[in-house]
């Protein structure tokens, strides 16, 4: 098998904790705790993952090529879902930020090509490009697909990298079948000539009817950019009008707030997870339901640290981040489920790796029974960080699997989906040597 096909092959020995009433078994075993590991050298990393309809895994990220001429950046791979054996692979110029699939399993990605603003579409079959949409400069961050396969992108606009001044908030929605644009939203806080904005849409989500629901964060006071605020807009699928737009400040006076997902429940309303400041030098994650025609907000919840959130079939909102231990500054990785109804804490999970340091969930997914899988890092004393997986029981948080990578340098879990089975694929990184690896992984 060559390391174009699969990359490197790596065996190792995994932990996995299986927990069995009040007592935890630990089980030292090899690969068939992991139903495969696919590793590709390049000084990448795998940051969005995806399944397709038949099974097959996509994965998105950064991963550079041994050809001068033709370096690459942008990686983006289709595996096997039962054998792990790559059925393609691209690598392209720029920087990958996040992919989706559409209803025929092509591939959309958002990338940052050369300062540019760019959306490529990859056939799913082979991997060919459809087209691309290059904007003038600045990056995107999220990318969603609507039921016919058009595409909504969210990002900044106007400045060579985002979170700088001269940012513009921006919302596109792109043709499925060439790329053309369809309609585009701005929101720009800078004021006169010189634009002094700090505006950017973080994350991005398509409701039943197609309308495209945006989170991030625009300027509290025009042409200041100290202080932001978390900003959620909904706009018309068919044009781009504004359905309503929500602001919300942070808690504390002076400190900024935004948000980094949004995602849509089973009865249209949206859910944001973010960030927002308590006080001036404090931080804390904050979960927020608004409801779908209007924005108004339904209910408020702080939480620990929110990296990213999952909704099941019932509403109620799996939350991944951290949570820092009181009186300290060790922040332990964390699950936390609310109730759709009223944001009420139902159950909490986590996990201090040996350093006691920071170890933190950067991805949730849901298995087919609603179980939450999370995935992210924890910094052990002789191996961390360590990519770490863990699926937990939906009705009470217990740890029903654990599986961690752990090469005894970096490893680390950036996002991660459920196929059919329930099995759980993680996108990563993986450290070898001076090289990190773009490293895709399944488990049973």
């Amino acid at each position: 098998m060559t390391a174009f096909d699969c990359g490197l092959e790596r065996l190792r020995r995994l932990t996995r904790m299986a927990v069995v009433g009040a007592a935890t078994v630990v089980v030292l075993s090899t690969t068939h705790l992991l139903a495969w590991e696919r590793d590709i050298p390049g000084d990448g990393e795998a940051r969005s993952v995806a399944v397709t309809q038949v099974g097959d895994i996509i994965a998105a990220g950064q991963l550079f090529s041994s050809d001068p001429l033709h370096p690459g950046g942008i990686g983006v791979v289709k595996f096997s879902g039962s054998t792990g054996a790559t059925l393609w692979q691209r690598i392209l110029p720029g920087d990958t930020r996040k992919l989706a699939l559409d209803s025929r399993d092509n591939v959309v990605v958002a990338a940052f090509d050369f300062g540019r603003f760019t959306v490529i579409k990859l056939g799913g079959k082979n991997g060919t490009v459809r087209w691309r949409n290059r904007r003038r400069r600045g990056a995107p961050f999220a990318i969603a697909t609507d039921s016919r396969g058009n595409v909504a992108v969210a990002g900044s606009l106007g400045s060579v990298e985002a979170y700088t001044p001269g940012a513009a908030w921006v919302v596109l929605k792109l043709s499925a079948i060439d790329g053309r644009e369809r309609w585009h939203r701005i929101i720009r806080g800078g004021v006169g000539a010189q634009n002094t904005g700090f505006d950017t849409a973080l994350s991005v989500a398509v409701d039943a009817v197609g309308d495209v629901v945006a989170g991030g964060f625009t300027v509290l006071v025009p042409g200041d950019s100290s202080i932001l605020q978390m900003t959620i807009m909904k706009l018309a699928g068919r044009d781009g009008h504004q359905i309503w737009r929500r602001d919300i400040p942070a808690e504390a006076p002076g400190a900024s707030s935004l948000a980094n997902a949004v995602r849509i429940d089973p009865a249209g309303d949206v859910i944001v997870a973010g960030s927002t400041g308590v006080t001036l030098q404090e931080n804390a994650g904050v979960v927020v339901k608004l409801a779908k025609s209007t924005g108004q907000e339904l209910w408020r919840r702080l939480i620990g640290s929110g990296g990213d959130i999952a909704v099941d079939r019932d509403g109620a909102v799996i939350v991944a981040g951290g949570l820092t231990q009181a009186g300290t500054s060790n922040i332990d990785l964390a699950a936390f489920k609310l109730s759709g109804d009223d944001g009420r804490e139902l159950w909490r999970f986590s996990i201090d790796g040996t350093r006691h340091i920071e170890d933190l969930a950067e991805a949730v997914a849901l298995d087919s029974a609603g179980n939450p899988v999370v995935a992210g890092f924890v910094q052990n004393l002789t191996t961390g960080p360590d990519l770490i997986a863990l699926k937990l029981d939906a009705a009470s948080g217990t740890e029903m699997s654990r599986w961690m990578i752990a090469t005894g340098q970096a490893d680390i879990a950036w996002a991660v989906a459920t196929d059919s089975a329930g099995h759980a694929i993680v996108g990563g990184s993986t450290a070898h040597d001076i090289d990190s690896f773009f490293t895709v992984a399944t488990f049973p």
